[in-house]
């Protein structure tokens, strides 16, 4: 069970994400992912093979295509969410993940750190009037600032749907090591910010 129900921030927006392992693809005859409603809540359920996760995981330790958000959600799901079933296979996959590996830490904040440097060059950008393009260079840098945060804080973190994001760098949220005045900037990543807490409209 993954997502904000299995991280224990779920409100009344939030959908159950259900997430399925096995070994060979499951027979024609055998119910396909997708999403349904049940009481009223949102259930999506998808599906992935043992294989296609070991691989990810693995691919974590070396590094290799930080801003991927099929290794950072599935590393995000392992720790996060709450396995149907202790044990076995899963509690593997997430020994491996909570380690943070030095080499991904180490990829994600270079990539992070590749911030387009707007207020440099705003005033060619401003006479070439190129406003559209300046505003996706901010929300672009704005969006690699808690990844580069994470990736000092030893947390994973994706773009993807990225949401809930005043928690990060709260003093409670994770990032321990933040710039001072980091705590003012409203953004959040994939780790949950403790206590259960309901997201509030600013987030």
């Amino acid at each position: 069970m993954t997502g904000s129900v299995g991280e224990g921030i779920a409100d009344r927006h939030s959908a159950l994400g259900l997430i399925a392992y096995y070994d060979v693809v499951p027979p024609a005859a055998a119910p396909p992912p997708g999403e349904f409603t049940r009481h009223g809540v949102a259930c999506q359920v998808g599906c992935i093979q043992v294989g296609r996760v070991e691989q990810l995981v693995a691919e974590l330790a070396t590094g290799a295509n930080p801003d991927s958000p099929a290794r950072q959600k599935t590393a995000i799901g392992l720790l996060y969410g709450l396995p149907l079933r202790e044990g076995g296979l899963s509690a593997g996959w997430r020994a491996c993940v909570a380690a943070f590996p030095p080499a991904q830490a180490e990829a994600m904040a270079r990539h992070r750190l590749r911030i387009f440097p707007c207020r440099a060059v705003q005033g060619v950008l401003a006479a070439g009037d190129a406003r559209l393009f300046e505003r996706q260079a901010l929300v672009e840098g704005g969006l690699r600032v808690p990844g580069a945060l994470s990736a000092a804080n030893g947390l994973y973190f994706t773009t993807l749907q990225v949401k809930r994001m005043r928690g990060l760098i709260a003093p409670d949220g994770g990032c321990a090591a933040a710039p001072g005045r980091a705590a003012g900037i409203r953004l959040r990543g994939g780790r949950p910010s403790g206590g259960g807490r309901s997201p509030t409209a600013g987030d």
